[in-house]
């Protein structure tokens, strides 16, 4: 998603970096989308995908879950590349910052959304 000059990578539980670790930061964005298109025929022809596996901390074996299992906790920011995620709920939003990438975990049993305003994004809390 492009917002005001930032992409954000927005996914139920986040891309780890250890997919990344090959792939030139300039060259993220072609990669995550063939992987998708991967993963998204793997799943159809019902093939296992690393971007669909659960890792180890769900039980099983692939060490690092994909875009729908990666736990919070197990999140590394990933340079360039600023993540949108869910999955791990928690009683508040939690930040994983670094100079060039901010990283948000909004799962907080629908207590808070984000909206994409402008240079970033902005996260309210529901009425309640």
């Amino acid at each position: 998603m492009e917002g005001g000059g930032r992409t954000w990578l927005v996914t139920h539980a986040g891309l780890h970096s250890c997919w990344l670790e090959c792939v030139e930061a300039n060259e993220y964005h072609s990669f995550i989308d063939a992987a998708c298109a991967d993963a998204w025929n793997c799943f159809n022809r019902g093939e296992h995908h690393f971007f669909l596996g659960r890792g180890v901390s769900r039980s099983d074996d692939q060490s690092i879950g994909g875009i729908n299992w990666l736990d919070w906790d197990e999140m590394v920011p990933i340079p360039s590349l600023n993540q949108l995620v869910g999955h791990t709920p928690g009683q508040s939003v939690r930040y994983k910052n670094i100079p060039t990438s901010k990283n948000i975990c909004l799962d907080t049993n629908l207590h808070h959304y984000a909206v994409f305003d402008g240079n970033d994004v902005e996260i309210k809390r529901t009425p309640t």
